[in-house]
Formats: structure tokens, sequence, C-alpha cells
């Protein structure tokens, strides 16, 4: 026997969804089970994504996210671990990531910050879209450290590739 589901969608004025409940039938009844609900903020960036259980009453944030005009600079995901985003000046080119260390819990090991830089040659067309030409990534965390160079044409497909992929 299938159920069947259903799915209800509230958007603002703006035409962004900010309520969705998730429901299905279960014999000759509806029962809704989750309402996720969405934040925006003036820029009408997501900045906040919450999921309330509707069996149990449990509420837990998704996602979290800061952002300074169109550049995010924070999000923190439902796992409570946050990213901090740097730019190249005067760009929206990512120049590094941040993943703030995680303390041990839980009987989970602690975890160092996590940084990822990235580098290169970029260019910005009529479209104001970063199109990276020639870009190295390298991530360091603890002691370990990874590089890599991803080289790309003049349409964004990659056509070299060395050491770990800077995607």
């Amino acid at each position: 026997m299938f159920d069947s589901i259903k799915t209800i969608e509230t958007r603002n004025a703006r035409g962004l969804p900010v309520e969705v409940t998730n429901g299905h039938c279960a014999g000759n009844a509806w029962v809704d089970y989750e309402k996720i609900t969405q934040q925006y903020d003036s820029g009408d960036h997501l900045a906040l994504r919450s999921r309330l259980d509707l069996l149990s009453g449990q509420n837990r944030v998704l996602l979290e996210q800061e952002w300074d005009g169109a550049r995010m600079t924070r999000s923190i995901n439902e796992g409570g671990i946050a990213t901090r985003y740097e730019y190249f000046p005067q760009t929206a080119v990512m120049s590094a990531t941040r993943r703030e260390a995680v303390p041990a819990a839980g009987g989970l090991a602690a975890q160092a910050e996590m940084v990822s830089t990235y580098s290169g040659t970029f260019t910005i067309g009529e479209s104001m879209q970063p199109q990276w030409l020639r870009q190295t990534r390298t991530t360091a965390a603890g002691a370990l450290s990874l590089a890599g160079t991803t080289e790309f044409d003049e349409e964004g497909r990659t056509v070299s590739q060395t050491g770990v992929p800077s995607t």
C-alpha cells in the first residue's frame, strides 16, 4: 500500500519560500509531519532555515547564514559547525574558507580549524561573475595540508588537474 504525500508551500510577497509543510495520507486522514521555515535578510538572502517536527514538537535549526551585500560571510550547519568566507577585495571571488575548530564532545575527538585558501588567475566579465582560468586550492587542518591546481578553458571547463582537485 502506498501513502500519498502532500507539500504545501507558502511564499512571501517577493516570491521567496517562507514555509513548507509536508504530510502524508495515512488511511483516510492527512497527517502533517514537518514544517520547514525560512527567513531572509533585507537583501533576500537566506538567513535561517529551521525544521519543526510536527509529531514530536522538536524544532532544530538546519542552517544559519550571514551576508555582507551579495557575499556570504558565515554559515552554520545543522551540526553547529561554523564556516567563515573571505573574498578578494572588491570582488565576489572567494579567497578563503575557514571552518572553525570543533571541541571534543559526545565521545568524538576535537577537530582543528580547517582553512582552504584559493589563488590563481580569474577574469570578471560583463556579467560580473568571476571565472577562474587557473585555481590553486590549499587546504590545511592541524598537521595535514593538501594542495591542488585546476586549469579551465574559456568556457569554464576543466582542462587539467594536479594534486587534490580545487572545486
